[in-house]
């Protein structure tokens, strides 16, 4: 019955401890990360206070630009009068022309040498009856060969009573003073028809004054513009036309005017862009300044210059949708082709755009996401690798022990039987 020895039964617990000892570390760490986040909390604060005093600032700014408003205002007045003292010299420089014509009354009679010579239609009409004393052969073909030497306008050309024709030189024989009719709608009969011919004339009677100041004939000088007039009418269709389509596109179209790129044509969706900016009728740059440090400027000219369209696609620009607003990066798919006046020559620029700010996020953040699945998947590829690399490490242990403590084991029961 007397003790021999001592039986020592031990568990290792290493992995516990090691274990309490890292619970331990992170709860410090996150002890120092909750202090980090009082001190972000509190510049955060410091921000909003920055903010508010910003706001004042904006304040105190727009204050600022009603001044400038008035001097605007004031600025406008002073060029008000300006244009109005301005009339006053063209006035006194029209009076100063009407006596030009004054002294050039002596040179009318070599005028009328040459007046067969002139491309265009012309009569000299003598007395208030308004008799034929001289018509050229461009005058003859423009009424049809109706015209008769010594016989009034009236009697020969009778439509044009009705017109009002006589009437207007009824009153140059009058006043004395001259007449200038632009594209002036002319009803012709015709004799071999009997029909009206409508057509459109530039004309002007000019008063012929004799030694004593006195009209004594008048002068009538007509141009045919009806090709003219037609022409333009079916130009101006067509820009209406043009016009109408443009305004009615759903795609983003403006029309920049001249080398200032004056915004001469918005439509509803290229204004759609900008919602709240003034931009008809204003230069581009003048109206959204923030496209002078881009790519734009260079742009515009090289295709006002060369004649060359540029065509691009996802352009990145950093625009304001509002003024005021801060820049948003935008993206555009756009055309700028140059646009030719009647002499061929290069006026303006047609801007055909379309934001596709949109669609190249939604590309990005798939791309983004793309990147982001594949990082992860070689992070889980990673863990994966460490955890059978643990379970093998595991498995050997566990075998290694199970081994090793067999004999023990055997021992302590047979000394327990015992």
């Amino acid at each position: 019955g007397q003790i021999d020895g001592i039986l020592v039964f031990a568990y290792e617990v290493t992995t516990q401890v090691q274990a309490r000892h890292q619970a331990e570390d992170a709860a410090r760490q996150l002890a120092e990360v909750n202090q980090q986040l009082d001190s972000s909390n509190e510049e955060l604060a410091a921000t909003n206070e920055e903010l508010l005093a910003s706001n004042e600032e904006f304040l105190a700014n727009n204050t600022e630009l009603g001044r400038t408003q008035q001097a605007l205002r004031q600025l406008n007045e002073e060029l008000e009068a300006r244009v109005e003292a301005r009339s006053r010299e063209v006035q006194a420089a029209l009076r100063e022309a009407q006596q030009q014509r004054e002294q050039l009354r002596t040179q009318q009679r070599l005028l009328s040498q040459i007046l067969g010579q002139v491309p265009a239609a012309i009569a000299t009409l003598t007395g208030p009856e308004h008799r034929y004393s001289f018509f050229n052969d461009n005058y003859l073909a423009l009424t049809g060969g109706r015209a008769q030497l010594s016989r009034p306008v009236a009697e020969t050309l009778p439509e044009l009573v009705q017109q009002g024709f006589i009437k207007l030189l009824d009153q140059v024989q009058a006043t004395g003073q001259p007449h200038v009719g632009t594209e002036a709608p002319l009803q012709l009969r015709d004799a071999a028809t009997g029909q009206f011919v409508q057509r459109y004339i530039d004309f002007v009677y000019q008063p012929i004054f004799d030694d004593q100041g006195r009209v004594q004939n008048i002068m009538a000088f007509l141009v045919d513009a009806t090709d003219k007039v037609l022409a333009r009418r079916e130009a101006d269709q067509q820009r209406g036309l043009l016009h109408t389509l443009f305004m009615d596109a759903p795609a983003p179209i403006a029309i920049l005017d001249g080398p200032s790129y004056v915004y001469q044509l918005v439509n509803p969706a290229y204004q759609q862009i900008f919602p709240s900016r003034a931009l008809a009728g204003r230069p581009v740059f003048e109206a959204l300044p923030e496209l002078v440090g881009t790519a734009v400027p260079g742009l515009l000219h090289n295709v006002y210059t060369t004649g060359e369209p540029f065509v691009t696609q996802e352009l990145p620009l950093e625009l304001a949708r509002h003024d005021g607003d801060v820049l948003q990066l935008l993206f555009f798919n756009f055309t700028y082709q140059p646009r030719y006046n009647a002499s061929g020559q290069i006026d303006g620029i047609l801007v055909f755009a379309y934001e596709v700010t949109e669609q190249v996020r939604a590309r990005q953040a798939v791309e983004d996401n793309r990147q982001q699945a594949l990082a992860l998947a070689d992070e889980l590829a990673l863990t994966n690798q460490r955890l059978r690399r643990t379970n093998t490490d595991l498995d050997t242990f566990v075998y290694t022990a199970s081994h090793d403590l067999k004999s023990p084991i055997a021992n302590l029961e047979g000394l327990i039987t015992a």
